[in-house]
């Protein structure tokens, strides 16, 4: 919406003014107003002015149906001044709103900008100098300001002035300019009579140089800019050599070129605006004849321009006035030659004068043409007070209370106002910013190179009624309006410049206050669209800002004023969005907006933007009826914190129990147990854990996926999820229910009354998170009291899922991906049991062989696979077997991999090779029994574990270090004795012979030919010269070629193929064995 906001205010107000008003000045304390609502802001002036019989004359306007928003501006007033005294100042601001000028009589106050920190406009405004600009009492007083800029050559493209000068007009005609410090440099007389206004004029659209306008009572006088701009530098120069000599300032004299016209037609004129050079078109010679002088006018084949003027007076109301440019009319070629001559002798006669006497010079011999009314609004009881000029608009008030608003190129009064005697008017014009965000609610902003839209409306200030209101123009209700304080003035500078190549850049229009204060008018350009796209546009305002300043949504009344300011359920949905991601706000507050919004949503037929919105109220509210119910208190919301061990429930159950219920035997209950404790590394079960201390409300919401159009499908989790978010949302879903602080009876009952919170494969992925995180699953394993309750969840997810097959799917994706291979097999052991005790076995679920014969069933075949890895991972961290050091950073880097899928695509064989050669481990200790117990794993393994494919991968695993580090000599002797622990000579003699062409062949090539070249043992210099090793390595290296060579020599190619793979011992495949790769090639 827009607003009224501070841009400025005046030092010492009260010590300009009682300098201004002299013993006129008094302090009063001005009456209280009644800031009330928009339903207060009318004003009955029935009684007061009367009816004065203006109604067959005026447009009236119908009344506006919507309601008016008013914003209602409280001006702090630091000094209490007489509110009315501002009312007989004359008060001009610079286009580039940078000084003030107040002036009364022949006393002048000018006022200097000065800027606070970074801000673009001008904050403070102090006096630079004060005193008075008459000193002859021939000039009188004064009853006119401009303050117009200079501009420099080597600044008019950085928009910034050189200097100002400040034009006053008097009561005895006098036309004189002013330096900022209020020294007179140029004085003119070009009529004699008061001066009523000092208006600028832009000529034609490729002019640079503006003209200004001086309206007499019924003489208007046009100086050209580009003239006055080279007689203001010239003075300017002459100010400052005789400053420097000591000399008497004086004002000087230089010429200008002036053109002076008489109004006849109209008996008082006030005000007057030029609207620049029209140009007739040749085809339309009834216009051509009109502006010529009438249809006896004689026309060429090239109708001359004309200066138009309007004025605004008395008889007639509004005048049209049409200058005709004589120098494009051959047939005044003589009247133009007479009227040249005579202004030539003129200016002579008057610069002679001047410039031996240093005296103002007067141009009163300056022609004058007369001018008739070309078009006029008769209205003999009207009076018109000011004019203001917006491109083909004129805004006229009168003293009738009225404000007129007048199409030039039609003549008629379009529209008119009522009530607001002593009215002030200003066009304000708006521009759309430009914005890189785009939004499918409304159409995308323009490219950088596309020209801004632009629109306007009519600024009325109604100083009786302390009322600054907005409205459209032509057409259109009042858009907002203000309360003000008393004695406020309406100022609006023009948008000129002398010297600028371009038009000073808008600052838009000040309010002055009798406290001092400047205030400025900011209107949003979504105020210019019509219904729908200003709704839209006014929503994506507010949404931007509410984006940016989420914090200052701070409570629960800025959050429902805010929602109540959107008009379209899009963009309240949106922000709708960005109040719920707000991490500061609690579950309350955001119920309690919920709430309000749902009141307001319509019944019955819904649009989809409608739609969309209940639907995502209904997300909402059933996401926080989930939240509520797992965060019964109030939870603050604070960064995680170390904390000790999870205490887990106690064994309700005992193993006979437990057995029962998993339909197992006891002893098999006893082993998978006894398995599952084998397994578990200390560093585990001692490791650090955090725990969040508070979940807020808007993470929560953030883990959730929205609702579609017409979707009614329970509430799902966000499928991008991360794996640290997914961790810490099972821990506030499941974690309770598992380690028994919440009853599990209680989770049934929720999700049995409320099945659209959560979808039950969701609930399983938050129940397996839980259960398989590595900092949660040694506490599960021994407690039996959690087994029970992971049985109960996953028996009522069965029984509530739709699909009981994807449920098994997604059940069996994440137990086969996770390395937690003891609580894994726990998942499986009752995962059959759920399965099997309600008769229902998916049958899909099977694996099937290369004979193309049916494998095991399937929940015995991964209980199989999962006891095997159990059994691994216990021989991988028990017993103390390895050495202390590298078996840490060794254990994690085999373990990470070891789950069902990563087994099944790396195979056993590779990952107990490269935890071999990680801890660099002898033959004696893999291949030769005892050793470490590796060779007891081969009733699991009978293939992958098989002492000829375990050597061959551990020997080529060897080879691939040996690579990465020539110089590391250690790799390449354990290579060759796994090489010589083969008993299948073809596959020894096979991988020799790759070694030795591979990595072996040319560095003996190069040695033998330094050998050879040197004649002796060359020295280490030569060695990495010639071959890239130091002698020591190289001489190592030769030794562990000879023994290659050796174990080459002694394979028996054609012999029995010894320590073949076993076959198992008639065991059914698991694992997929022989299909495995020996090593990686």
């Amino acid at each position: 919406m827009a607003t009224l906001c501070s841009a400025g205010s005046i030092e010492n107000i009260s010590e300009i003014l009682r300098f201004l008003l002299g013993d006129e000045y008094s302090v009063e304390v001005p009456v209280p107003q009644d800031n009330t609502g928009a339903s207060d802001l009318g004003w009955d002036d029935d009684d007061e002015w009367g009816d004065w019989g203006e109604d067959d004359l005026e447009h009236k306007v119908p009344e506006v149906i919507e309601p008016v928003e008013v914003t209602t501006n409280e001006v702090n007033e630091p000094e209490v001044t007489e509110p009315n005294k501002l009312n007989d100042l004359i008060v001009c601001v610079s286009p580039f709103r940078d000084f003030v000028v107040f002036s009364r009589r022949s006393r002048c106050a000018i006022l200097a900008g000065r800027r606070e920190g970074r801000r673009d406009s001008y904050a403070t405004f102090s006096p630079t100098w004060t005193g008075s600009l008459s000193s002859d009492d021939r000039v009188g007083s004064v009853t006119s300001l401009y303050m117009v800029p200079i501009m420099s050559n080597r600044k008019s493209s950085q928009q910034v002035a050189d200097w100002h000068c400040l034009i006053a007009g008097f009561t005895s005609g006098y036309l004189q300019f002013f330096t900022e410090k209020g020294v007179l440099i140029l004085s003119q007389m070009f009529h004699k009579g008061p001066i009523l206004k000092i208006k600028t004029s832009k000529v034609t659209t490729d002019n640079y140089f503006i003209n200004f306008i001086i309206l007499y009572e019924k003489v208007i006088v046009s100086i050209e800019g580009l003239s006055l701009f080279n007689a203001l530098k010239v003075c300017r120069n002459r100010l400052a050599r005789s400053t420097a000599t000591g000399g008497v300032d004086a004002a000087c004299n230089a010429p200008l070129t002036v053109t002076k016209w008489l109004l006849r037609g109209q008996s008082a004129t006030r005000d007057v605006v030029a609207m620049g050079t029209q140009y007739p078109a040749q085809t339309d010679r009834l216009y051509a004849a009109t502006v010529l002088g009438g249809f006896r006018a004689s026309l060429s084949d090239c109708p001359p321009s004309v200066n138009r003027f309007v004025s605004t007076g008395r008889s007639p109301f509004i005048a049209i006035f049409d200058a005709v440019d004589s120098t494009r009319s051959d047939a005044a070629a003589l009247q133009l030659a007479t009227r040249v001559t005579s202004a030539v002798v003129g200016r002579l006669s008057d610069a002679a004068r001047g410039w031996w006497s240093g005296a103002a010079v007067t141009s009163e011999r300056t022609p004058t043409s007369k001018l008739p009314v070309r078009c006029a609004v008769p209205d003999s009881g009207r009076c018109g007070v000011a004019v203001v000029l917006h491109g083909k608009l004129l805004a006229v008030t009168d003293g009738f209370g009225r404000v007129s608003l007048l199409d030039t190129e039609s003549g008629w009064v379009v529209r008119q106002w009522k009530g607001y005697r002593d009215a002030e008017v200003a066009f304000v014009t708006v521009t759309e910013g430009r914005s890189s965000s785009r939004s499918s609610h409304h159409p995308p902003r323009p490219s950088p190179s596309a020209p801004l839209r632009s629109g306007s409306f009519l600024a009325i200030h109604s100083p009786r009624r302390s009322l600054l209101e907005l409205w459209s123009l032509v057409h259109g209700p009042r858009v907002t309006a203000f309360n003000v304080p008393r004695g406020s003035r309406l100022l609006n500078p023009d948008e000129a410049a002398l010297g600028s190549l371009s038009a000073p850049p808008s600052g838009g229009l000040y309010l002055l206050t009798s406290a001092g204060e400047l205030l400025t008018l900011s209107i949003p350009f979504y105020m210019l669209l019509d219904d729908t796209d200003s709704k839209r546009s006014h929503d994506a305002m507010l949404l931007k800002q509410s984006s940016t300043k989420s914090v200052g949504l701070s409570d629960l009344q800025s959050i429902l004023f805010h929602l109540k300011q959107f008009k379209t359920p899009a963009f309240r949905l949106r922000f709708l969005e960005v109040v719920f991601g707000c991490s500061h706000l609690d579950e309350v507050t955001l119920s309690q907006v919920l709430s309000a919004l749902q009141t307001t949503l319509p019944e019955g037929n819904l649009d989809s933007d409608e739609l969309l919105l209940s639907n995502r109220c209904r997300f909402y509210a059933e996401s926080l009826l989930w939240y509520r119910f797992l965060c019964p208190e109030s939870l603050p919301v604070t960064v995680a914190t170390d904390r000790p061990p999870v205490t887990v429930a106690t064994n309700h159950l005992s193993p006979r129990e437990c057995s029962d219920l998993l339909r197992c035997g006891l002893d098999e209950f006893k082993r998978i147990e006894q398995l599952a404790r084998d397994s578990m590394d200390d560093s585990s079960v001692n490791r650090v854990r955090f725990e969040h201390t508070g979940f807020p409300p808007s993470q929560f919401l953030a883990s959730l996926c929205p609702p579609t159009l017409r979707s009614t499908d329970p509430i799902r989790l966000n499928p991008e999820l991360s794996a640290a978010i997914l961790s810490s949302l099972s821990e506030l879903v499941m974690e309770p229910f598992l380690v028994g602080t919440r009853s599990v009876t209680e989770f049934i009952s929720f999700h049995s009354s409320n099945p659209g919170v959560a979808d039950p494969n969701d609930l399983l992925r938050l129940l397996l998170a839980a259960w398989l995180a590595p900092t949660f699953a040694p506490h599960l394993v021994t407690s039996l009291g959690s087994l029970e309750a992971f049985y109960r969840i996953l028996d009522f997810l069965l029984a509530v899922s739709d699909s009981p097959s994807s449920l098994w799917e997604t059940f069996h994706a994440e137990v086969g991906s996770t390395n937690q291979t003891a609580v894994a097999l726990w998942a499986v052991v009752i995962g059959r049991r759920v399965a099997l005790g309600d008769g229902v076995l998916e049958g899909d679920w099977t694996e099937v062989g290369e004979d193309g014969e049916s494998a095991v069933e399937p929940w015995d075949l991964l209980q199989g696979r999962l006891e095997d890895l159990v059994a691994l991972r216990g021989f991988l961290v028990g017993g103390g077997r390895t050495p202390e050091s590298h078996s840490r950073a060794a254990l994690a880097r085999t373990t990470d991999s070891l789950s069902v899928h990563g087994v099944l695509n790396s195979g056993i064989t590779n990952l107990i090779a490269e935890w071999v050669v990680s801890l660099n481990l002898p033959t004696s200790s893999v291949l030769e029994p005892p050793g470490l117990g590796i060779l007891e794993l081969a009733a699991r393994f009978p293939v992958s574990l098989s002492p000829d494919r375990l050597a061959a991968a551990v020997s080529w695993r060897y080879i691939l270090e040996f690579v990465k580090e020539p110089e590391d000599c250690g790799c390449l002797e354990r290579c060759v004795d796994y090489l010589g622990a083969l008993a299948n000579g073809s596959q020894r003699h096979g991988l020799a012979l790759m070694l030795w062409n591979a990595h072996l062949r040319g560095f003996v090539e190069k040695a033998t030919r330094l050998v050879e070249k040197v004649g002796k043992a060359p020295k280490d210099r030569l060695w990495r010269k010639e071959v890239g090793l130091g002698g020591a390595a190289a001489g190592s290296l030769l030794e562990s070629v000879y023994r290659l060579l050796g174990v080459m020599r002694d394979a028996d190619l054609g012999g029995p193929k010894g320590g073949d793979d076993g076959d198992g011992g008639g065991r059914k495949e698991r694992w997929n064995e022989r299909n495995e790769p020996i090593c990686e090639v």
